[in-house]
C-alpha cells in the first residue's frame, strides 16, 4: 500500500533503476501518487532527469506497455 506521498511507487522506480538503469522516458498515466506536488516518486524522477510525458485521460494506447501488461 502507498502513503499519500507515493513512497511506495518511489521504492518501485528506484529499485527498477538499479536492477536495469535509469530511464531515459517515461510514459504515464498522471496518477497523483507519480504526479503529485511533492511525491517521492516525482521527485525521483527529476533527480535522474527522467523526461515523461503523460498521457490524456482514457487512453491506453498512448501507452505500449498497456498492451504488454494485458497479455
Amino acid at each position: 500500500m502507498e502513503d499519500s506521498k507515493g513512497d511506495t511507487i518511489d521504492h518501485v522506480y528506484t529499485d527498477f533503476a538499479n536492477d536495469w538503469d535509469i530511464p531515459e522516458k517515461l510514459t504515464m498515466d498522471g496518477y497523483s501518487s507519480q504526479i503529485g506536488k511533492n511525491t517521492t516518486f516525482l521527485k525521483a524522477i527529476r533527480k535522474h532527469e527522467v523526461k515523461y510525458h503523460l498521457s490524456a485521460p482514457r487512453t491506453p494506447n498512448q501507452n505500449p506497455t498497456k498492451d504488454v501488461l494485458k497479455k
